[in-house]
């Protein structure tokens, strides 16, 4: 069993994301992108916040990449 990094409850069916629990990517030079576990229920939290702030993102904005840090 594996736990979910968002709620802590046991998982039995994994969903692996590059989505850190604040929604983000995050790379490093040396390792490439992460690789998060979460439970179906948290991934889809994760997922609409994403969403949420692509949508929000304005061209003024002047940030070309809105899903990573």
């Amino acid at each position: 069993m594996v736990l979910c990094l968002v709620c802590k409850k046991e998982v039995i069916e994994v969903v692996k994301s590059r989505l850190s629990p604040d929604s983000y990517l995050r790379h490093d030079t040396e390792l490439g992108y992460s690789h998060y576990l979460y439970c179906e229920l948290c991934h889809l939290g994760l997922l609409s916040k994403l969403w949420e702030r692509v949508n929000t993102v304005s061209m003024q904005d002047n940030n070309p990449a809105p899903t990573a840090i």
